[in-house]
């Protein structure tokens, strides 16, 4: 008797906490909004511009290295001006700029 008792209670408590809606979250997406641009005003701005247009073929690689190391920019290097933020700006632009095109993009991260 004691054995079934405890065996019913146990399968009422993981009946109920399987049906529990709210355990996988809220049932609504958070959005969360930037208000202000963020900027690294250390950082020098890159001496030289583009050496040309930028030729698109159909498969198009943005190869990067070691992006952990490099989280802050490289504040005293004078013609690396660029940060982690940067870099996903460019990047969600590039992505963009192949969707237009109708061209495949590929971001390849070999770091650890």
């Amino acid at each position: 008797m004691r054995l079934s008792t405890t065996f019913s209670l146990a399968a009422a408590v993981v009946s109920s906490a399987l049906a529990c809606d709210s355990c996988y979250g809220p049932s609504s997406a958070v959005v969360h909004e930037r208000n202000v641009r963020r900027m690294q005003p250390e950082a020098s701005n890159a001496t030289s511009g583009p050496k040309g247009p930028l030729e698109w073929g159909q498969l198009n690689f943005l190869h990067t290295t070691d992006t952990h190391g490099w989280l802050e920019g490289h504040l005293k290097e004078q013609n690396y001006g660029a940060d982690w933020g940067d870099f996903v700006s460019f990047s969600r632009h590039m992505r963009h700029m192949a969707g237009n095109l109708g061209v495949d993009l590929l971001l390849v991260d070999t770091g650890v």
